[in-house]
C-alpha cells in the first residue's frame, strides 16, 4: 500500500512509524507502508492508494507528484476506457472539492495518482475526513484565532506521536487552550484529561468537548509548571505550550521572547518529566522565532531532564510565519 503525505514528509514518516506502518520512503512524500488499522487515523497523510491496472471506467481524476499534468495523460486514460478525465485546477493534485464534486470515491469512478519516474498507476482508496476536520476547526463553539489555533490535523498527529495508537492510554494536555488536542484524541476514542492556567480556556475546552458528545470532561484550572494533577500510570502528554506574545514583525533580537517562553517550557518539562509517575511519552510544540537575520530555536536552549531524550520531528509553519512550531518528542532512555 502507498501512503502519500502532505507538505511535511518527515512528520508523516514519524507518524507512520509511531502507528506501526513501517514506512519505506519512495520520494515525493510517498511511502510504501504495511496496511494497519490505524492508517485511517493519521493527521499528516492525504491519500492511501494501491497499484491499479486498466481498464479505467467512469469518471477518472488524476493527481500528479513531481510532474506536470498533460494532454498525453488524458488521451492515455481515455484510451484505457475512462469516460471523462478530471485534471487539477491548479498545481499538481486534485482538491478535495474536485474529488467530492466529481464523486471520485463512488464505485465505478476513481482518483488515480502518478509520480514522476514511476510507470505504475495508483488508485486512491482513502482520503482524510476533511469535512470532520473543517467542522471541528470552524464550527466548534470556541475557536480563538488570537491564540494561534493548532490545526486539527496537526493536533491529531501530536496525539498519534504520543500514543503510538495504544487506545489504553489517557491523553493529557496541560496547556489545553480551546481543547484542540483533546478534541482530536476524543474523536479517536481516547480518554482525555486537560488543564490550563486560564479559567476561560478551561471553560471553552469543556464546551468544545461537550459539543463533541463527551459528558463531564475532565478539564480543570491548573498551572502546568506546578505538580501534575494527572499522576496515574498509563498516560501520555500531547500539548502546545505558550508560544510567546504575538509578533508584529521579525525582531532584530529574540532575547525578550526567549526569556518568557523558556521559563514556561523549562518549568513544564522539569515538572512533568520529573513526576513520580511521569508520562510514557511527552510530545510538545516547541517554538522557534524568525528574526531579521536568522532564527532562534527554543529547543537549542531547553535543558532536557536527566534520563530523557528529545528529538525534533519536524518544523510546522504557515507561509511567512514569524513564530514556527518545532514538533518534539521526549522519551525516557532505556535503563
Amino acid at each position: 500500500m502507498i501512503a502519500v503525505s502532505g507538505r511535511l514528509p518527515e512528520l508523516a514518516q514519524a507518524e507512520l512509524e509511531a502507528l506501526g506502518a513501517s514506512p519505506n520512503a519512495l520520494g515525493e512524500g510517498w511511502f510504501e507502508v504495511s496496511n494497519t488499522p490505524e492508517l485511517g487515523d493519521t493527521g499528516s497523510i492525504v491519500r492511501l492508494a494501491e497499484q491499479a491496472e486498466p481498464p479505467f471506467q467512469g469518471t477518472v481524476g488524476i493527481s500528479f507528484w513531481g510532474m506536470e499534468p498533460s494532454s498525453r495523460v488524458v488521451r492515455a486514460l481515455k484510451g484505457m476506457g475512462a469516460r471523462r478525465v478530471v485534471l487539477p485546477q491548479s498545481g499538481g493534485q486534485l482538491t478535495i472539492g474536485q474529488i467530492l464534486g466529481n464523486k471520485l470515491a463512488k464505485a465505478g469512478n476513481a482518483e488515480l495518482l502518478q509520480r514522476s519516474g514511476d510507470p505504475a498507476w495508483y488508485q486512491a482508496t482513502w482520503w482524510p475526513d476533511y469535512a470532520g476536520f473543517v467542522r471541528r476547526d470552524r464550527e466548534a463553539p470556541h475557536a480563538d484565532p488570537v491564540r494561534g489555533m493548532l490545526p486539527p490535523q496537526l493536533a491529531r498527529t501530536l496525539v498519534n506521536l504520543a500514543t503510538h495508537g495504544n487506545r489504553g492510554l489517557v491523553v493529557v494536555d496541560p496547556f489545553c487552550g480551546e481543547g484542540r488536542v483533546l478534541m482530536e484524541a476524543h474523536v479517536l476514542g481516547y480518554q482525555v484529561a486537560g488543564s490550563d492556567i486560564d479559567s476561560s480556556a478551561v471553560a471553552a475546552t469543556r464546551e468544545n468537548l461537550e459539543w463533541l458528545g463527551l459528558a463531564g470532561p475532565s478539564v480543570e484550572v491548573c498551572d502546568a509548571i506546578q505538580s501534575p494533577r494527572f499522576a496515574d500510570e498509563g498516560y501520555v502528554v500531547a500539548t502546545e505550550p505558550f508560544l510567546g506574545r504575538p509578533q508584529k514583525g521579525k525582531p532584530a533580537s529574540g532575547d525578550t521572547w526567549l526569556k518568557e517562553v523558556l521559563e514556561v517550557h523549562q518549568g513544564f518539562v522539569n515538572v512533568w518529566c520529573g513526576a513520580a509517575a511521569p508520562p510514557q511519552r511527552l510530545v510538545s510544540v516547541v517554538p522557534r522565532l524568525v528574526l531579521q537575520h536568522g532564527e532562534l530555536a527554543l529547543l537549542d536552549h531547553l535543558e532536557i531532564p536527566a534520563g530523557w531524550g528529545a528529538s525534533r520531528v519536524a518544523t510546522y509553519a504557515r507561509s511567512a510565519a514569524i513564530v514556527q512550531r518545532d514538533i518534539v518528542v521526549l522519551e525516557q532512555r532505556p535503563g
